[in-house]
């Protein structure tokens, strides 16, 4: 019998509570009595339903229009219609854990509703709606809001937002070679040249003893990018990393710019998971790191100290590509909470950068309001900055979608 309970609970934590799939997971695991076999499927169950929880709900309302809306029995037949469309299952079994899960969680759902749902399982919804209204259909076949279509709509032509919306639901892929006179044989790796160190693109587990070893380094391409177009450097170069969530990324720097200059890094992170992770793996005596939030920095570091200071915006459609219930919760007032956070980290480090060093902020995000127009509005005001170079990094490479900015601070 398949148990619908735990799924149903991960759901409506995700959607209503508005926790992290992760968090929701954890907590429902831990609380919750439930078989090692289903234990097993909870979380790659409701990454399918997340993943697909727009047509999903569509296809609930559509079928239902009296239920209310976000309520128990709502998220519940989105669950249902799930397991029906997206895995391949026994229909006794589904009855079955059907039956029990109303009874267990008291929803005023009967088995009419079942019947309902079971006569649409080869079904495509989606295609009826493709006739009646292009936007809503691209909304439902790419699985986000339409109030998030519509802002990529009128920030892109039709092709750019369709390959931004295909990005949403994607994972970089790019490795790095440490040792450029070495080569790899791995069935799931194909060679790859990226700007200035050698590369490779495929998926592989951070257990791979490729990984472990340090063979291969794993780290996100936007910032490596940005600081590969940074040539002028001179003495000791200093580099200030804020708000670090890429454990990776110390070392790859320290890769791409120590043929360059005599190079110290200094790391701020303010997860203390994180932070344990990135001093096990960067035992490189040239990085250092400290447990600290933006707010802190200036309790540890003098005015004018580094030569980059480097800084990553904010952007939750950046973490739908681990947390999968991100875009179920999308706001289109988010939007507007990420760029004036993204302002106030710009504004909190960039007295660190030295007269003639640089500020490079970085962002997944691919809407102009959280990147040309923060970059715009912090120079309004820092007219000690200018503009270097500015890049959206577009389809040309299999990455998600990105913006860097590179500012260097006037000399005197």
């Amino acid at each position: 019998m398949i148990n619908f309970v735990p799924e149903f609970l991960v759901l409506k934590e995700c959607k209503k509570r508005k926790v992290s799939f992760q968090e929701a997971c954890f907590k429902i695991k831990t609380t919750t009595t439930i078989s090692s076999s289903h234990l097993k499927k909870l979380a790659y169950n409701t990454k399918i339903i997340l993943s697909h929880y727009f047509s999903l709900n569509y296809e609930t309302f559509y079928l239902f229009p009296d239920i209310k809306k976000d309520s128990s029995e709502s998220i519940f037949i989105s669950l249902l219609l799930g397991h029906l469309h997206y895995l391949e299952e026994d229909e006794k079994e589904i009855k079955e854990g059907f039956l029990d899960a109303i009874k267990t969680l008291r929803l005023s759902l009967s088995v009419d509703e079942l019947n309902i749902c079971l006569k649409r399982k080869d079904e495509d919804m989606i295609s009826r709606v493709k006739i009646e209204d292009e936007k809503k259909y691209l909304s439902l076949r790419f699985e986000l809001p339409l109030s998030l279509l519509s802002l990529l709509l009128s920030q892109y032509d039709k092709k750019g937002a369709l390959s931004v919306i295909k990005n949403l639901h994607g994972k970089e892929n790019h490795l790095y070679l440490k040792n450029k006179d070495q080569k790899i044989n791995h069935p799931k790796l194909k060679e790859e040249n990226v700007f200035l160190m050698p590369s490779y693109i495929g998926k592989i587990e951070n257990s791979n003893p490729l990984i472990k070893d340090k063979v291969l380094l794993k780290a996100d391409y936007l910032p490596l990018k940005a600081l590969s177009n940074i040539s002028s450097f001179y003495g000791v170069t200093s580099v200030l990393l804020c708000n670090l969530y890429d454990y990776f990324l110390p070392d790859c720097i320290y890769l791409l710019l120590k043929n360059k200059t005599s190079l110290q890094i200094q790391t701020f992170i303010k997860n203390s998971l994180l932070y344990r992770k990135a001093v096990n793996y960067n035992t490189n005596k040239k990085i250092s790191f400290i447990s600290a939030p933006i707010e802190m920095i200036k309790t540890y570091i003098d005015p004018k100290d580094k030569s980059i200071v480097l800084i990553s915006g904010c952007s939750n459609l950046l973490d739908n590509m681990i947390d999968p219930s991100i875009l179920c919760k999308f706001e289109i007032d988010d939007v507007e909470k990420e760029k004036k956070k993204n302002l106030y980290r710009l504004f909190s480090t960039h007295c660190f950068v030295n007269e003639g060093g640089y500020l490079v902020y970085y962002n997944h995000s691919p809407l102009r309001k959280c990147n040309e127009e923060v970059i715009d509005e912090f120079l309004k005001t820092k007219d000690e900055f200018i503009k270097v170079k500015e890049e959206n990094i577009d389809d040309s490479y299999p990455l998600p979608k990105g913006y860097y900015c590179i500012l260097q601070r006037n000399k005197r």
